[in-house]
């Protein structure tokens, strides 16, 4: 869990088909996410982390449909900003096969404009 004060009602996010900052992250399994991803349409899905069940239920959902995005050429990745142990156990957890990202700063939360909950 992370303790962080909550973003004001002025942040700013991302628009769908903006471009993704550049941004390199570890990945369960090994490796790195390293974004801008080129040629590749991307769903990039940010969770909140491994303690929470509507979560998790969103990322087996992604797992279920996974084919049909293969199908249509889109990649899929999951980030969050829980510490490698809890990544892994989401991706066990919940059966993904897709790439999961985990480290995601609280000062990049905020330049991608996401919430930050105190929970």
């Amino acid at each position: 869990r992370h303790s962080h004060t909550a973003m004001s009602s002025t942040r700013t996010s991302l628009a769908p088909g903006s471009a993704f900052p550049s941004l390199t992250l570890p990945k369960v399994g090994g490796g790195e996410v390293t974004f801008p991803y080129k040629n590749t349409e991307t769903l990039v899905v940010f969770y909140r982390g491994n303690f929470c069940p509507f979560c998790q239920g969103t990322l087996k959902s992604l797992q279920a449909a996974l084919k049909s995005f293969e199908e249509i050429n889109v990649k899929v990745i999951a980030i969050s900003a829980d510490k490698e142990p809890e990544a892994k156990t989401t991706v066990a957890n919940c059966g993904i096969s897709f790439d999961v990202a985990y480290g995601l700063e609280a000062s990049t939360m905020q330049k991608l404009g996401l919430f930050i909950s105190d929970t």
